[in-house]
């Protein structure tokens, strides 16, 4: 079970790299430098949701998992 994405992150931390949109973070390029952050921290994955979002911290990390939040 260890080959597949769920597998691989049982048990690990999966970190939130996401804000309201009226904070002063809510910016592609925050969300960006903390995936960055959490990676050496033991963060196995990133959870973000928005296109731009995602698109900025796919270069930082390698694995994301992506959340396209919908009203």
């Amino acid at each position: 079970m260890k080959s597949t994405i769920p597998g691989r992150l049982k048990d690990q931390l999966i970190v939130s790299c996401q804000a309201r949109e009226d904070a002063a973070s809510a910016q592609p390029v925050y969300y960006a430098r903390m995936a960055l952050a959490a990676s050496p921290g033991g963060g196995a994955a990133i959870r973000a949701h928005s296109r731009v979002d995602i698109q900025a911290i796919q270069h930082s990390v390698m694995l994301i998992i992506a959340i396209i939040k919908r009203d």
